[in-house]
C-alpha cells in the first residue's frame, strides 16, 4: 500500500498536484485542486500543504480506517 504525491504539467505551463494511491491490488487517483504556478510566491506552502494531505491519506490507508479523517480536526490548518 502507498500514497504518492505526484504533478501533472497543465496545457497553461502550471502545474497540478494529485495523489496516487495503490491499496490492495487497485490504484486510485485523488486530484487535490492545487495549482502551482511557475513564478508563485505561496509555491512553498502550497507543496507543504499537498505533502500534509498525502501523510494524512497514508496514515488512513495504513491504518485501514477510513474515517480516520472524521477524528482529526477538519478545522485544522497544516500550514502552522
Amino acid at each position: 500500500m502507498s500514497v504518492k504525491l505526484r504533478s501533472k504539467t497543465l496545457a497553461d505551463g502550471s502545474v497540478s498536484l494529485y495523489l496516487d494511491l495503490y491499496i490492495k491490488g487497485s490504484r486510485y487517483t485523488e486530484f487535490l485542486d492545487i495549482k502551482l504556478k511557475k513564478r508563485d510566491p505561496g509555491r512553498k506552502q502550497k507543496l507543504e500543504l499537498a505533502e500534509a494531505i498525502r501523510l494524512k491519506r497514508e496514515l488512513e490507508v495504513l491504518s485501514d480506517q477510513p474515517d480516520v479523517s472524521k477524528k482529526l480536526d477538519s478545522n485544522d490548518n497544516f500550514l502552522k
